[in-house]
């Protein structure tokens, strides 16, 4: 089935220019060119759009309200803002209905990098109900506690202290990701790692997007009895330093290292998702089976679908490149996906089994094992070894490091 597109700018030669870039993929996708806001709400009454595409600056009805309206009328829809303009406070005007934030002129094999993404995204999470859910989310509840540690650190400055409480918030830390890679902060400075943007970010545009309390929702209204969402977190935090730790030791590229801790953080960021979708029967679910090793075949069969495509489907459409969002979405069994050399998925896994059988005392005797079948042909077994005392090290020198400042 092809791809429903609706283009919008206020601008003639624009959609003309759009027409002409995108000729090649009449086949493939189904676009209509609006010109401007109303005429496209009219639109989107009439159709159900995969994705639209709107400029921000358009007069009477400007791209941030057109995309407020199209969530409100068609949750379905995937919405993605065009705008020449950098300024933080469009970010905080669309943050909430918008997935993706490109900078005008948009190269075209970018946009259609986005596009064809799109396609990669729908067949990870098939089912168009779930989708719609997650289409709605724009932005994820935060920690009150943790938020108020961020703002703190903001206030005095202290990029580190900010940097290093992020981690203990992977909701939060999936709403900073969200911002700080759309285009407008990529393509102003030339840069395309998020920690090397985070580095590299006006510290008062951190600040005004963290002191507008009307962005963020808190855990307060989303809570559980006899649950907190914290222990998955530690989990996440273990994993990601373990894969950052295990990617060190064996390349040297940046982006590489980074793929690895991102993906290791955000793994299980769909348990969160799951929970805000099925809440009390998904919160009994997770009691019982969490430590299990069959739990995603269980979640599959009890409800459909599984945390991993949940959070592997958010943080690609909120612009995680293929690599992150393949470890997210088979972290638990690598093996249903061919790969032929290592990738952040192969790491991100071995990480998430040596911190369960190695860290989780409610995992008691649990039976979650390593996927061999996956790394066949790709690492020897005396690799996977090394992995193991490498973790263990990592492991004995962060108990070390409380010792001394318990002791």
């Amino acid at each position: 089935m092809k791809l429903k597109i609706l283009f919008v700018d206020d601008e003639k030669k624009v959609l003309s220019s759009l027409k002409r870039l995108f000729y090649n993929k009449k086949e493939e996708w189904e676009m209509d060119f609006v010109l401007g806001g109303r005429d496209a709400l009219m639109q989107v009454r009439e159709i159900e759009y995969d994705i639209v595409i709107s400029d921000m600056h358009m007069p009477n009805i400007d791209g941030a309200y057109l995309l407020e309206q199209v969530q409100a009328i068609s949750p379905y829809t995937l919405r993605f803002i065009l705008s020449g303009y950098t300024d933080i406070d469009l970010v905080k005007k669309t943050l909430k209905a918008t997935h993706k934030f490109f900078h005008k002129p948009c190269p075209k094999d970018k946009l259609e990098k986005i596009i064809n993404r799109v396609v990669f995204l729908r067949k990870l999470l098939p089912d168009k109900s779930l989708r719609e859910k997650i289409n709605q989310i724009g932005v994820l509840p935060c920690n009150p506690l943790i938020y108020a540690m961020l703002v703190e650190a903001l206030s005095k400055s202290d990029l580190k202290r900010f940097q290093d409480t992020l981690y203990y918030d992977v909701c939060m830390f999936l709403n900073l990701f969200k911002i700080i890679m759309n285009s407008f902060f990529v393509e102003a400075k030339g840069i395309y790692s998020f920690f090397k943007l985070l580095h590299n970010i006006d510290l008062s545009i951190l600040k005004t997007v963290f002191l507008s309390q009307e962005i963020f929702l808190d855990y307060s209204d989303f809570t559980f009895k006899d649950f907190s969402i914290n222990e998955i977190w530690r989990h996440s935090r273990v994993v990601a330093y373990l894969s950052k730790t295990i990617a060190e030791n064996l390349y040297k590229d940046k982006k590489f290292i980074e793929d690895c801790f991102i993906a290791g953080l955000l793994h299980d960021v769909g348990v969160f998702l799951m929970l805000l979708i099925f809440k009390e029967r998904y919160l009994n679910f997770l009691k019982n089976n969490f430590y299990k090793s069959d739990f995603e075949k269980k979640e599959i069969d009890e409800f459909k679908c599984s945390h991993a495509l949940l959070g592997s489907y958010l943080a690609g459409i909120w612009g995680a490149n293929v690599n992150i969002v393949e470890a997210i979405a088979f972290h638990a069994n690598p093996s249903l996906i061919k790969k032929k050399k290592l990738s952040p998925l192969s790491i991100v896994h071995f990480a998430g089994v040596f911190a369960f059988k190695n860290l989780n005392s409610l995992a008691g005797n649990s039976n979650i094992n390593l996927d061999f079948g996956h790394y066949e042909n790709m690492v020897s077994y005396a690799t996977l070894k090394m992995w193991k005392n490498i973790c263990e090290n990592f492991l004995k020198t962060i108990q070390y490091r409380i010792n001394k400042k318990l002791l």
